[in-house]
C-alpha cells in the first residue's frame, strides 16, 4: 500500500485517474466548452461539455439554446456526428436555433484546431 501524504491510499484499488484519448486530452487542454440547454433563451435543463459525445438521453432530440464558452464546435442531427450538421459554431450566446435545429441535435463534436 503506498502512503500518500499519511492518508494510507492504496493505489491498486481506487482509480485516481481517468484514461483520456489523445483528442479527448487535446481538446480539454485547449479548452473547449459547450453548454446545451433544453428550452430556449437558456431555460430548461442544462448540461456542460468538452468532448465529442452523443447527446445524453435527457437532452437528445430536446436542444432548444447553447452558450459555447469556449471553442468551436459542430452539432449534429443524428447520432455519432452523421446526419444534418450546424457547423463551426463560434463562443458566444445562441438563444433559439434556427427551426431546422431545434430539438433535433443528437450529438456535439468540438472543432479540433
Amino acid at each position: 500500500m503506498s502512503n500518500i501524504n499519511n492518508h494510507g491510499v492504496d493505489m491498486n484499488n481506487d482509480v485516481l485517474f481517468q484514461e483520456l484519448s489523445c483528442e479527448k486530452a487535446a481538446i480539454i487542454q485547449g479548452g473547449a466548452a459547450i453548454q446545451l440547454f433544453t428550452d430556449a433563451n437558456f431555460q430548461g435543463v442544462f448540461g456542460e461539455f468538452n468532448f465529442k459525445e452523443n447527446v445524453p438521453a435527457g437532452f437528445n432530440d430536446r436542444i432548444s439554446s447553447i452558450k459555447v464558452l469556449s471553442g468551436k464546435w459542430n452539432v449534429w442531427s443524428d447520432a455519432n456526428q452523421t446526419g444534418v450538421a450546424l457547423t463551426e459554431l463560434v463562443p458566444g450566446d445562441y438563444p433559439t436555433l434556427p427551426a431546422d435545429f431545434n430539438d433535433v441535435i443528437s450529438s456535439i463534436e468540438p472543432v479540433i484546431q
